[in-house]
């Protein structure tokens, strides 16, 4: 049985994740008007517009996805239940897109001759390292406690 304090703390991650999700949405959805206003960039001008409205496109909808999928595993949580398959199946699945993402990003090294585009590229790489890794963290406590509670 959860106590108090951690049920306060899964509810907050869980409206913290919908904001985010919210945001994301927004972000995207208004990336044509905001481009622009950020780089001063505009459409059919010199095609670095279309570049970035691309990149920024492709990690929006990632961005959206890997929110989703932690909405997901956040609701297990609050339920006091996170070692079940469906945690395993997310957290791969937000392992996967992390890595597809970083290649991506390796893509764009070549035609968005950005700094900010390896470190990106860094990040997302290990992120979804880790995330690979909790999942089959996850996947052996579930197989252990499978084990442990045919034995009782």
């Amino acid at each position: 049985m959860q106590n108090k304090s951690s049920q306060r703390l899964s509810r907050l991650l869980e409206y913290i994740c919908d904001v985010l999700l919210l945001c994301a949405a927004v972000s995207t959805v208004t990336l044509y008007w905001t481009i622009p206003a950020v780089t001063h960039h505009y459409p059919a001008t010199d095609g670095r517009f279309e570049k970035y409205m691309v990149v920024m496109t492709v990690s929006g909808l990632t961005a959206l996805y890997l929110l989703w999928q932690t909405r997901g595993v956040m609701r297990h949580v609050k339920c006091g239940a996170p070692f079940v398959l469906d945690t395993v199946r997310r957290l791969r699945a937000g392992g996967v897109a992390s890595l597809l993402l970083a290649a991506f990003y390796l893509t764009t090294i070549f035609w968005v001759t950005k700094l900010y585009m390896l470190i990106v590229m860094v990040v997302f790489l290990v992120i979804g390292l880790l995330l690979l890794v909790l999942a089959q963290m996850i996947q052996q406590a579930i197989t252990f406690k499978e084990e442990n509670d045919m034995t009782i």
